[in-house]
């Protein structure tokens, strides 16, 4: 009898010291793959600020006293904003007799009514947005203007939509501001295919071109090529980083150019009937609410050498890019990031603006494909928001229609 229950015993300690064992062996795997991500995270950051194939932001609009912002409410701000967004279609020479302004995300429809009024009449409003809340515009400013408004989620949106929007219109500027993540990218995605004709040899061309370069950078290793130095790149926003910085750029000496010169990718022929795409002014914001299933760049993305697991982490970092009003305390979420890259918070700050002009970047090639001229600015200083990178994507006058 003795001699079982000693067995049971032995048998039970041998059990107890291999689940101890196995236990020892699991957090030291959870451990290494934890430094592992760490790791991964550290060298996707200094590959996000080695690309070269980042637009730069130029200012478009008028020199102003950023002090004048500090004393406007929530609402003054917006009107300036909404003021500059008109400024700019007009500037593009876009409000033509008959074209379509089609706003995404229209609220109660302010900017609309800058742009009707910017307009001078003779243009056909059109606001698309889930909620009921679209103001009428008064008496005399709707002369001449044709107004329809779209109560619809902009994801549920089908072609037919899109042609009944720009219905009897030879022309179609694309309108939005501060548009949230993804909802931006199906809405261009969206106008692009109605009314920008696609599929032409020269399209295709490009396309076997950016997907040569993605399996070049494939076979190359993503992150696995030695770096050699570089120059750290120019910010618009926030200057250049010290070669001292621990996030010193290094870009790669044998991989293909970020965006060759072989996939280039040139204007389309777009003079299929009906409305044609004229122009895009989109404020950018909520990058890291983007979806890789939603986003126009994902092939550019692959060609930069970016997985979808990188355009995650991206997404992600876009939330640490500076805020409009500077706070006396850091941010928590900023000064998290910071220590687990092992950088600075104002470095920190700056990968979280990179990424959203990362982002933006692919956005505006997208577009650039679709045969429009492409450029990112800042229609507004970042006094009056953080949020101020605009696509503006105007059809080369060449190609306008008459």
């Amino acid at each position: 009898m003795r001699c079982c229950q000693a067995g049971t015993i032995l048998i039970f300690r041998e059990r107890v010291h291999a689940m101890f064992l196995k236990v020892i062996t699991m957090q030291k795997a959870v451990k290494t793959s934890r430094a592992e991500r760490i790791e991964a995270d550290i060298a996707l950051a200094k590959y996000v600020f080695s690309l070269r194939c980042v637009l730069p932001v130029a200012p478009c609009h008028a020199p102003v006293d950023d002090s004048e912002f500090s004393c406007m409410s929530d609402g003054q701000r917006r009107a300036v904003q909404f003021q500059e967004i008109a400024h700019q279609v007009k500037q593009a020479g876009l409000f033509t007799p008959g074209v379509a302004l089609v706003e995404f995300g229209a609220g109660k429809g302010q900017l609309g009514r800058c742009l009707v009024k910017a307009s001078g009449g003779g243009v056909h409003y059109v606001s698309v947005d889930h909620r009921k809340q679209c103001e009428p515009l008064h008496a005399g400013e709707a002369d001449k203007v044709t107004v329809e408004h779209m109560c619809a989620d902009i994801c549920t949106l089908t072609p037919d939509d899109f042609a009944h929007a720009s219905s009897g219109c030879a022309s179609v500027v694309v309108v939005s501001n501060h548009l949230c993540g993804h909802v931006l990218d199906v809405a261009l995605r969206g106008s692009v295919n109605a009314w920008a004709t696609r599929g032409t040899a020269a399209y295709n061309e490009a396309l076997d071109a950016v997907a040569r370069t993605e399996h070049d950078l494939r076979s190359l290793g993503q992150h696995d090529v030695p770096l050699a130095p570089a120059a750290s790149p120019a910010s618009p926003e926030f200057g250049a980083f010290p070669a001292s910085s621990s996030l010193h750029p290094a870009f790669p000496a044998s991989f293909p150019a970020p965006f060759p010169a072989s996939a280039d990718i040139p204007a389309v022929d777009c003079t299929a009937s009906g409305s044609r795409l004229a122009g895009v002014f989109a404020v950018t914001c909520c990058h890291h609410l983007c979806s890789w299933e939603t986003f126009v760049g994902r092939d550019i993305f692959s060609s930069w050498g970016l997985s979808r697991r990188d355009f995650e982490r991206v997404r992600s970092w876009s939330r640490m890019a500076p805020k409009r009003v500077v706070r006396e305390s850091p941010r928590r979420n900023v000064a998290k990031t910071a220590a687990r890259l092992r950088i600075s918070y104002d470095e920190c700050e700056a990968l979280g603006q990179r990424c959203r002009r990362l982002i933006d970047t692919a956005r505006a090639l997208y577009l650039r494909r679709a045969g429009l001229e492409v450029k990112l600015v800042h229609h507004v200083p970042v006094a009056a928001t953080g949020d101020n990178c605009m696509l503006k994507a105007v059809l080369p006058h060449h190609q306008a229609l008459p």
